[in-house]
């Protein structure tokens, strides 16, 4: 294997290492930024969905359908 070959494919490999590096840099959150994250003040969160009109925190009947779940046994982990 030749230097030259080498040294292209140790540029390539640093080029796609810095790419990835921009990419992930590019899409992180900033930690007062709560779109990735669900706000702990409940009285604001609800606020906040009123104001944004979000149905599916406002009438959660108008999206959930249990019927799937009829005559099931189920298990909720991880409540308060």
């Amino acid at each position: 294997m030749s230097s030259s070959i080498v040294t292209h494919s140790l540029a390539v490999l640093a080029g796609a290492a810095a790419v990835v590096l921009a990419y992930s840099l590019a899409g992180a959150k900033k930690s007062d930024d709560h779109t990735e994250y669900s706000l702990a003040d409940q009285p604001q969160r609800f606020a906040n969905a009123k104001v944004a009109k979000n149905t599916r925190m406002l009438n959660i009947d108008a999206l959930y359908n249990p019927s799937f779940v009829r005559g099931k046994t189920i298990i909720v982990t991880g409540e308060n």
